[in-house]
């Protein structure tokens, strides 16, 4: 393949990717890459974005390589619409782009007749894109406001687009039900469990909660230590609560359901945890799954961010770890949730 793309002979080059695929062997990107590579050398615009097309439809990542390439080919060609669509997908797929390898072809786009006949078809400039030539790149970014220095414009949040947010759901759904351990009854009850879960998001709606608490890693916060109880710390969780309840948030706190069991929650903490309860602000994961599962399932699920404080618990059912700094997140409960 990579003789065939050095030598442009690109229908050999085919020949054998398509013989590759039929006997079975799995592509890698880098199989792709001299195709792809060759495409944009012989200036065939719709070669190359075949070629991407099966790349994603072998479901590989397309990176900052890849990208180059599709808009290189999309210049020489003057395909507006193409470069319009690698542009967009590259500022999703690439947080780093490189300057050495993506700018001057940025540039050469750009800087295009097609580029600019696009602007004038348009009237927005350029596509809707603003370019800067000069004191952008390596420029300060306010990391309070997101303006960064050289363009002053602010920057738009990473964030997971729609497609990629279901496909990270259904990898979380595929982990959990393949993680189900027992006997067959066990392993089917666990999946009903499950399926409850996602029932009661669903009927809850994605703008429930704005922000997820992971009791065990908040209650096991600095609780390490030579005499600490055995139970999590119940106002060190309410704490948390209320804080982002005095900012206006829609809390909820996700916490394994042996911790409210009795012999772990002592008395004078049964009132806190049925006011939690009576707020609509406690979820209680089932026995025999991991509460890490329910809470990055609806941090997901619910239209926000996700994240947990460090903690200094050993592992166990509720499944430990290290944390990300900060609490927010997604996930719900309500008078619906179901009592395990």
């Amino acid at each position: 393949l990579r003789i065939c793309g050095a030598k442009n002979d690109l229908s050999e080059a085919r020949r054998l990717l398509s013989e590759m695929v039929a006997s079975g062997e799995s592509p890698r990107l880098r199989t792709f890459l001299p195709l792809l590579a060759g495409c944009e050398r012989a200036g065939d615009t719709v070669g190359a974005f075949e070629v991407y097309q099966e790349i994603k439809a072998a479901e590989l990542l397309v990176g900052e390589r890849e990208y180059v390439l599709l808009l290189r080919a999309a210049t020489k060609s003057g395909d507006a619409g193409r470069a319009q669509s690698v542009l967009e997908a590259m500022a999703e797929d690439v947080l780093r782009p490189s300057k050495a390898l993506t700018w001057p072809a940025i540039q050469a786009w750009f800087t295009s007749p097609a580029a600019q006949q696009a602007a004038r078809a348009d009237g927005t400039g350029l596509g809707g894109w603003r370019v800067f030539a000069e004191g952008v790149w390596g420029a300060q970014v306010d990391p309070r406001t997101g303006v960064c220095a050289g363009s002053g414009l602010a920057l738009k949040s990473v964030d997971l687009s729609a497609a990629a947010r279901r496909r990270m759901m259904g990898q979380v759904r595929e982990m959990v039900l393949g993680n189900l351990r027992g006997d067959s009854e066990r392993v089917e009850e666990g999946r009903k469990k499950w399926m409850l879960f996602e029932r009661w998001l669903a009927k809850l709606g994605p703008d429930r909660y704005d922000t997820l608490i992971d009791g065990a890693n908040v209650g096991y916060y600095k609780m390490n230590f030579a005499g600490a109880p055995k139970h999590v710390n119940f106002e060190q969780i309410d704490a948390v609560l209320r804080h982002f309840q005095d900012l206006g948030r829609k809390p909820l706190i996700i916490l394994h359901c042996r911790h409210l069991s009795h012999g772990n929650l002592p008395k004078q903490f049964a009132p806190m945890t049925q006011q939690w309860r009576d707020e609509d602000a406690l979820y209680s994961t089932p026995n025999g799954a991991n509460d890490d599962w329910f809470w990055l399932y609806a941090a997901l699920f619910f239209n926000s961010k996700a994240g947990d404080e460090d903690d200094d618990e050993e592992e166990g059912e509720d499944g430990g770890g290290e944390g990300m700094e900060g609490a927010a997140g997604a996930a719900g409960a309500g008078p619906t949730n179901p009592t395990w």
